[in-house]
């Protein structure tokens, strides 16, 4: 199990990003994959792609996360005060004013408030006053202020754990498969501007730098539902707002979940339609790749509280391990000969009972 995920993730979260502004996040990853001796570069977008392989010649597998997190950015910037744009989905209800913000102006970290909300009658775009006592220009962006990682008892509590986590968990993934020599095929994928429209993965899609025959797995923190609680365990996606993700890649997840449980028998893990949100295993799957995904479940959704404030999101902390050791299982499993227990279990049924349907036919 990769035993450092937890650290990495409060390591990543010390760096802020938005939209655009995945720099820091970048960087931090960047080092990372050096130090855990893993190939990677980065693409003309910015996303950052590694790939580790050693003694697996079968189709690979894909581990796909996001750097950036539902900010804003300055469109219009004067002395003290300037016309913020949000980037990423937040309800306005939250944007009150005096709700205290971090600004990144030349790269360093100013305190900044909400002037004005944004007003009801916006149709494109959602545009909200600050105000400041250093100066600002158009480009400057800046994150909610709150506290960057904290752990709550059993809970750990950040302002990104959407999708932090994910690119943690992919962290992780590759250092241990590195660390041991494993065999295995896999990709790691760090994309850019998730929130805006999953833009980095579309891209990575569009231009093919996988190959076709590539199985991709989402990593996401996504809002908890009814069926995916806090504390079960990771949620095997089988789709999110927008599409149904694919069977043969499931199968992959399934079988890591079987080798895990016959070793940890009451291994927990979940199973939903996580309808939440719109994850990057869309933006593969319209291209034509074989998509699954895997979510932790997630409170304070994009730092929405129930009652309309902002507030750090969270996670369970044994769902973030457990995320981390079923997706090394699956990895590692993956170049295994496939074998479904519930395709064997209907193949005795069937060879049971065929011969009477034959019968009175």
């Amino acid at each position: 199990m990769p035993a450092h995920v937890e650290a990495l993730l409060s390591e990543l979260a010390q760096h802020p990003a938005a939209p655009f502004h995945e720099a820091r996040v970048s960087a931090v990853i960047q080092q990372r994959l050096g130090q855990s001796g893993v190939p990677f570069h980065t693409d003309g977008y910015g996303n950052v792609i590694a790939h580790y392989r050693q003694g697996q010649t079968g189709p690979a597998l894909a581990l796909v996360a996001h750097m950036d997190h539902p900010a804003f950015e300055v469109v219009d910037g004067r002395d003290g005060a300037g016309t913020a744009e949000l980037r990423g989905g937040v309800s306005s209800q939250a944007l009150r004013p005096g709700t205290p913000l971090r600004l990144f102006v030349n790269g360093s970290p100013q305190a900044a408030t909400i002037a004005e909300g944004p007003q009801p009658d916006q149709r494109e775009g959602t545009f909200f006053s600050i105000a400041t006592d250093g100066n600002l220009a158009a480009g400057d962006w800046g994150v909610w202020e709150m506290a960057d990682f904290e752990v709550a008892g059993d809970l750990l509590r950040l302002r990104a754990a959407d999708d932090l986590a994910g690119c943690a968990i992919i962290l992780a993934t590759l250092h241990a498969l590195a660390e041991a020599g494993a065999t295995a095929n896999v990709y790691g994928v760090f994309t850019r501007a998730e929130e805006v429209g999953l833009v980095g993965a579309t891209l990575v899609a569009q231009e093919r730098r996988l190959a076709e025959d590539t199985i991709v797995i989402s990593l996401e923190s996504s809002r908890a539902l009814p069926g995916a609680e806090q504390g079960a365990g990771p949620v095997i996606r089988v789709g999110d707002a927008r599409r149904t993700f694919s069977a043969q890649a499931e199968a992959v997840l399934h079988a890591g979940l079987e080798h895990l449980r016959q070793t940890h028998p009451d291994f927990a893990a979940q199973r939903r339609l996580m309808s939440g949100g719109t994850c990057e295993a869309t933006a593969f799957g319209l291209y034509g790749y074989a998509t699954t995904g895997i979510a932790l479940p997630l409170g304070n959704y994009h730092n929405v509280t129930d009652d309309m404030t902002l507030a750090p999101e969270y996670i369970h902390r044994a769902d973030l391990e457990g995320a981390a050791a079923l997706v090394l299982a699956s990895v590692q499993r993956a170049g295994a000969p496939a074998v479904d227990g519930y395709r064997e279990r209907l193949e005795r049924i069937a060879l049971r009972w065929g011969p009477r349907l034959k019968g009175s036919a």
